[in-house]
Parts: C-alpha cells; sequence; structure tokens
C-alpha cells in the first residue's frame, strides 16, 4: 500500500475513536435532534389563534344595521367580538390586548361615498409580531371584503325579487288579453278600453321594474356571461326584454286608438296584434328566469376555489404536512452543523493539546494531514447523517428519490460544511471561540438558508451569504428527494461541489501556513 493512503487512513480511527470514547456525545449528536424533531411535528398544528376585531361605527350610521347582522356570520380565523361608537373605550381595549384589531369607521362615510370617493376604514393592529401584524390585516381586509360583497348581494337580492314579478306579470297579462280579446269579439267597446288602460298601467309598472333589475343586476349577468364563455344570445335577450315593453305599449296604444273610432276600427286586426303580445310576454318570462335563477351570491362571487395538492397523489391523498416539509430541511441543517463543529474543533484541539508538535516531527505533510482529517469526519458525517435519516423515516415522512442522489448530496453537504469547519479552525485562537464561530454559522444557516424565510425576500446582496452555505443547496436536495422524488438541481450539486473544493484549497494554503510558522 503506498505510504500517502498508509498515512491518510490512520487518521479516521484517531478521530471516531475520539468521538466514540464519549457516547454521551454521541446520544445527543443522535438523539437530541430526533427528539426536537419529534416534538415539533407531534406538538406543531399550524393552527394560529383567532384574531378578535373591534368595530367602531358611529351611532346611528345606517351601516350599523347592515353591518350587525353581516358580522355574527364571520367565524374561522376572525371573529367580530364588538361594534361600539366609543373609539377611546375601543382603543383601551386594544392597548390592553382584550382585542387584537380596531376598525374604525369614518363620521362621513356617506359624504366619502356621494362624492365618489372609497370609504376608508382606520385600521389599528396591537402586535410586534411583524408576521402577525401582516396575518391580523389580511384578515381584517377579507373581513372588509366580505362587508362590500354582502352589500352589494342584498342590492342583488331586491333585484331578484323584482325579476321574480315579471311571472306575475306575465300571467295576469294573459288574463287581461283574453278577457281584451273576448270583449273586442262581442264588440264592448267600454270593456276594451277599461282593460287597456289596466293593461298599460301594468306595462309601465314592470317596465319600472325591469329597468330597476336589469340596472342592478342585468350588467354583471352580462359581463360574467361572457366572461365564462355565455352565449351572446342571452345576453341580447336582456336588453331586447326593455323592447318588448317598449313594443307592448305602442301595441296599446295603436289598439287604442283603432277602437276609439268612429266605426270601431278594424277589430281583426286589432285582435291579431294582442295576440302578437302574446310572444313578447314569454321573452319576458324567459329573462325573468335568467335573472331569478341566479342567486345574488353566485353573481358576486361566480368563482369558488376547489384546491387540490397534486403532491397528495403521492401521500395517500394528504398534502405534506409540516413535519414533513422540515425534517429534510432540518437533516441539511443538522448535517452542516456536525461538520462545521466537528471541523472547527479538530485542529484547534490539535494545537491545545500539543498533537501538532507530533506532526512536525513525523514524516507527513500538512496537506495530508489535512486530507486524513477530512476522510475522518467525512465517514463519521456520513454515518451520524444515515442514522438521522433512518430516525426521520420512522416519524413517517415519505422518501420518493433515488438513495444514489441521496448519498451523493449527504456526501456534498458533509464536504462542504467541514470545509467551512476547518476554516474556521485555521483562524481561531481558542476553542471558545472556534465555537462561538460555529454557532455564528449555525444562526446565519437558521435565517439566510431559506429554513423559514424564502431567499427571495432578502436584498441581492444578502443573499450571497445564502448561496455560500451548503445547507442552503442541501434543504431544497433532501426536500426534492423525499418529497417529490426528483434529483436534485444539478447546479446546486456543482455548487457543493465548487465550495468543497475552494475550501480545501483554502484551507490547505492556510494549514501549510501555520505549519511552517511552527
Amino acid at each position: 500500500m503506498p505510504k500517502f493512503l498508509l498515512r491518510l487512513i490512520s487518521f479516521p480511527s484517531k478521530e471516531i475513536w475520539e468521538v466514540l470514547r464519549q457516547p454521551r456525545l454521541v446520544l445527543s449528536l443522535i438523539l437530541g435532534p430526533f427528539l426536537i424533531l419529534l416534538l415539533f411535528g407531534v406538538g406543531y398544528t399550524g393552527a394560529r389563534p383567532q384574531v378578535r376585531v373591534l368595530l367602531v361605527v358611529p351611532e346611528g350610521a345606517a351601516i350599523r344595521d347592515q353591518i350587525q347582522p353581516i358580522a355574527g356570520q364571520y367565524g374561522g380565523p376572525i371573529k367580530v367580538v364588538e361594534i361600539t361608537s366609543d373609539a377611546a373605550a375601543g382603543q383601551e381595549k386594544l392597548i390592553n390586548k382584550e382585542v387584537d384589531v380596531l376598525a374604525q369607521f369614518p363620521d362621513d362615510a356617506y359624504a366619502k361615498f356621494r362624492s365618489g370617493h372609497p370609504i376608508t376604514l382606520t385600521v389599528l393592529v396591537n402586535e410586534i409580531d411583524p408576521v402577525g401584524a401582516d396575518y391580523a390585516a389580511y384578515l381584517v381586509n377579507a373581513l372588509v371584503t366580505r362587508i362590500n360583497q354582502d352589500l352589494v348581494v342584498q342590492g342583488l337580492a331586491r333585484a331578484r325579487t323584482l325579476s321574480a314579478g315579471l311571472d306575475e306579470f306575465s300571467q295576469d297579462t294573459l288574463v287581461r288579453l283574453d278577457e281584451l280579446d273576448q270583449a273586442l269579439g262581442n264588440g264592448d267597446t267600454a270593456t276594451a278600453l277599461q282593460r287597456l288602460d289596466e293593461l298599460e298601467a301594468q306595462v309601465d309598472a314592470a317596465s319600472v321594474g325591469l329597468d330597476t333589475a336589469l340596472g342592478l343586476s342585468g350588467g354583471i349577468y352580462a359581463a360574467v356571461g361572457r366572461a365564462v364563455g355565455g352565449s351572446d344570445e342571452e345576453v341580447q335577450k336582456l336588453q331586447a326584454s326593455r323592447e318588448a315593453l317598449t313594443d307592448m305599449k305602442a301595441t296599446i296604444r295603436e289598439v287604442r286608438g283603432q277602437i276609439v273610432q268612429a266605426d270601431g276600427g278594424d277589430v281583426a286586426k286589432s285582435r291579431a296584434q294582442l295576440q302578437e303580445t302574446r310572444g313578447l310576454l314569454d321573452q319576458l318570462q324567459e329573462v325573468g328566469t335568467l335573472l331569478r335563477d341566479i342567486p345574488p351570491e353566485v353573481l358576486v362571487n361566480p368563482f369558488t376555489l376547489d384546491i387540490h395538492n397534486i403532491n397528495s397523489d403521492r401521500l395517500q391523498g394528504r398534502p405534506p404536512g409540516y413535519i414533513d416539509f422540515y425534517a429534510p430541511a432540518v437533516l441539511a441543517l443538522l448535517v452542516q452543523h456536525l461538520a462545521v463543529t466537528f471541523g472547527a474543533l479538530s485542529l484547534v484541539r490539535e494545537k491545545l493539546l500539543g498533537a501538532d508538535e507530533i506532526f512536525r516531527v513525523a514524516p507527513i505533510a500538512p496537506v495530508e494531514i489535512l486530507a486524513g482529517k477530512y476522510l475522518s469526519y467525512i465517514i463519521l458525517g456520513l454515518v451520524l447523517g444515515g442514522i438521522l435519516t433512518a430516525l426521520i423515516l420512522v416519524l413517517g415522512v415519505p422518501f420518493f428519490g433515488s438513495v444514489w442522489a441521496f448519498l451523493l448530496t449527504l456526501l456534498l453537504v458533509t464536504v462542504a460544511s467541514l470545509g467551512w469547519g476547518f476554516f474556521i479552525s485555521l483562524i481561531s485562537q481558542s476553542e471558545s471561540q472556534a465555537v462561538q464561530l460555529s454557532m455564528i454559522s449555525l444562526l446565519a444557516a437558521v435565517f439566510f438558508s431559506g429554513f423559514f424565510l424564502p431567499i427571495s425576500g432578502l436584498r441581492l446582496p444578502v443573499q450571497y451569504l445564502a448561496y455560500a452555505l451548503p445547507v442552503y443547496y442541501g434543504r431544497e436536495a433532501f426536500q426534492r428527494l423525499f418529497l417529490v422524488g426528483a434529483w436534485p438541481n444539478p447546479q446546486h450539486l456543482l455548487a457543493l461541489l465548487g465550495l468543497a473544493v475552494f475550501f480545501f484549497a483554502l484551507n490547505s494554503v492556510l494549514f501549510a501556513r501555520d505549519y511552517r510558522k511552527q
């Protein structure tokens, strides 16, 4: 066996034995993270506390009567606990955390609305957590949107009631047409004129109702119908209904004009014209059906959501849970932290114990020492990573990816992280300094690797810090392997390889320099 390899393989037994002779350290390295992850998976539900909202509405404001029944319908993540007119008392409750949000309606709400301006509510939130504050503001915005929608629904419900009256109008009109036709057939001019007056009054009333119904809901129906692929024919029917009533009025006037003629006019023609109005009534009934059959809630909210996570198909119908998502990320974080800690303490400990003096007189080059330590902790890191992975699988976290891709990623994350650890060790003067720098690297990994917050939310110069952390690439790679079953991004694997080569070269130069100084 070449002497280089012989010297190289002599390091693993030394380094690994130093770790194994500390059983409490080994147990804490393995069971500690597992127990924390287990407690997180069992205890965390993702549920957020209900946001309590207090509405301040001016006394005597008409909007109070509108909001009172609406507010009681809300539930789930938001609850309207009180509607009051006392803004000072409401703010006192907000300060005392009796409520989470205070939403105040302005005193000049109608004046703003009448002038064509939106009515702006003043919303106060008592929350120091920025995420919680944004969440509360989002829910209040959803509440105001719901109030806006419900007010529109009430108006459209009025239009639906008016459109339902078209059926009654059509039935009454048919009866009067029959009576009018009978009177014309009998030559009873007085009765015919009376029926014509009644018909004209009915048509006038129907015109007002139809105009109101079309004004309230006809435009919405037409817009939504066109948006979802409805035919122009149905939209045209809405406009044609107005023309139908106009034609009906014109027919009534023309028939009246013929009846009041000295000779009674052309009775046959009058009866034929009245028969034509029956077709107009059918058209009005159809329009009434169009407007009546669609509830106002559907007109205001024509689209609803049926959300399905396609990843559920791989998980027996359930979407990935919190423990499923975070477990691979925790694995990457622990692998980096363990490797950085081992590397950071390794060379510093050798200095404190005087082992570096032995290396100086031994027939071994600095790069061989460094390579031997790399090999030692690569073996140890892979073993610990494998044990942690097995424990994660025990928790029920699925694994759909390639085992070889996982081992390759685990190896690259371990080597790159060791490079960071040895770099910390080479620039540290004591164990405490190495430990402090290791903890700083852990904090950086938590905040800048996308572990909790996406790095897209970081400013561009700060994002570069994430690209220098092995856990950033390991987290994404492990999550793809565990939950998606896809190979890691090749660019991320190349980045890990680049970090590993860069730090090995840098550490070799720094270690050789320190070795010569000694």
